[in-house]
């Protein structure tokens, strides 16, 4: 099978799973190409249709729809639907995305699936950081207020963990290095190389990710990968990927209208607190081979075949 993909620079979340799949797909057979000039069985659209193929098939990888109401949402998805009505099939990250999407983007009748994102389990990983005992991380590219960074840092406080720290990665928007309390520490090493991130998520008892309305992230999946567990919520998709090592908090329930993500509800940081203390243990190992990058693009190869 020739499938083609336009080729990424792996700068953002889409565009480095872009590349792990890729690679993947080529370790199972797949020729994949990155001239989208090319003709070939399956051309692979990521986030939207920016050419036009000449491909039997062309398959959309669609990210979650706009719901910011402090955003032009309905232009946004507008130009989401032009990709939509492009295409002979849909690959959803969650089934949150496929609802959302639905909603506000609309549907057509082609054939369509769920598969989740994907990660390297052998990923390079930089030799562990910190020297605390028990350690959590926080980790996005951009602490935009949807992310509730200051939720985290409050709950992580009040959690007064002896001998903890926190590592908050990813742009904060501001200059903060380093804060000590009497109990530890919360430390801002900025953005990091993807190696230091694999080595943080083997180092950390739990990873902390409760965005509102986040629908696959990326990070989530690669610390599940590294036997890290996540305390998220129950809306949006991030709660899809989490199992039985992972904790899931309530949070006010969506209904699927506009929000106003610049200010987004109110999480209960002493349910987050409470929970913080008991990831605050020797790490119990697990293994989520579903979400191992191989395995997806599996799925993807068994999607592309179902549609030729």
């Amino acid at each position: 099978m020739k499938v083609i993909v336009q080729k990424s620079e792996g700068k953002t979340g889409k565009g480095k799973f872009t590349i792990r799949l890729t690679t993947a797909l080529r370790k199972i057979g797949v020729e994949v190409i990155n001239d989208t000039n090319a003709r070939g069985d399956i051309a692979l659209h990521i986030g939207r249709v920016h050419y036009k193929s000449r491909c039997r098939r062309n398959v959309l990888r669609l990210g979650p729809a706009h719901v910011n109401s402090a955003q032009n949402y309905k232009k946004l998805n507008k130009e989401k639907y032009k990709s939509v009505k492009q295409v002979d099939a849909i690959v959803y990250q969650s089934k949150y995305s496929k609802k959302v999407c639905r909603y506000f983007i609309g549907k057509r009748d082609v054939p369509e699936t769920i598969i989740f994102n994907g990660a390297d389990p052998e990923a390079k990983c930089m030799a562990q950081m910190g020297d605390y005992k028990y350690n959590f991380i926080a980790s996005t590219r951009k602490w935009i207020p949807q992310k509730r960074l200051e939720a985290i840092q409050n709950a992580f406080m009040d959690a007064e963990i002896a001998n903890s720290t926190l590592f908050i990665c990813g742009n904060t928007l501001n200059n903060r290095k380093y804060s000590t309390y009497s109990h530890g520490a919360i430390r801002y090493p900025g953005i990091v190389s993807d190696s230091a991130l694999a080595g943080l998520y083997r180092r950390c008892n739990a990873m902390i990710h409760i965005p509102y309305l986040d629908a696959c992230p990326n990070s989530v999946v690669e610390a599940l990968v590294s036997g890290c567990p996540v305390i998220t919520t129950d809306q949006g998709g991030t709660k899809e990927l989490c199992g039985m090592e992972s904790v899931v908090l309530k949070d006010k329930p969506y209904d699927f209208k506009p929000v106003n993500l610049e200010k987004p509800p109110k999480i209960n940081v002493d349910d987050l607190a409470r929970t913080i203390q008991i990831y605050a243990r020797e790490r119990l190992p697990f293994e989520r081979r579903d979400l191992w990058i191989d395995n997806i693009a599996k799925q993807y190869l068994k999607f592309f075949k179902s549609i030729l």
